[in-house]
């Protein structure tokens, strides 16, 4: 989870990857810079799954990466600071990919909703497989949203 003065949703964020069913997983956090309440709120938390740093401000893009090259699962579940993931979510994705050897990346579906918590719109899931060629897997993604969510299953 890369977290950038993310204090507004950052609790409810962290507590639905820590209370998921499934709870083998490493759970990578990131404050990339911020100038908010984010770190205090991080460092409040001590769960042994958590690895938390803090770093300049660096941006979305290189901070996921620093994130990738710091996990040591086999499956990578990304996650936003204002996301919150339902609880059955790393589970049901776990057996998902587990039960479909062919499919090498998963999207959940996702409500958006506005800070009231009405719903503003709805994206399906989405999966990719085996076989789907590069150009093609570029073109998908363009137009659907793949994964919304950060942790690391392991």
């Amino acid at each position: 989870m890369s977290a950038f003065n993310a204090s507004a949703y950052l609790r409810e964020s962290i507590e639905s990857i820590l209370t998921q069913t499934y709870r083998n997983f490493e759970f990578l956090i990131i404050d990339d810079g911020s100038s908010d309440e984010t770190a205090l709120i991080v460092s409040e938390y001590r769960d042994p799954r958590i690895r938390f740093q803090r770093q300049s401000n660096r941006g979305l893009t290189e901070t996921l990466n620093t994130l990738l090259a710091e996990a040591n699962g086999e499956y990578i579940a990304r996650m936003d600071a204002d996301d919150v993931s339902l609880p059955e979510r790393f589970h049901d994705q776990l057996n998902h990919l587990e039960a479909n050897g062919d499919v090498v990346a998963l999207g959940t579906a996702a409500h958006y909703v506005d800070r009231a918590g009405r719903c503003l719109f709805r994206r399906r899931h989405v999966q990719l497989c085996r076989g789907t060629s590069h150009y093609d897997a570029l073109a998908f993604m363009s137009f659907r949203m793949i994964s919304a969510s950060a942790s690391w299953a392991s």
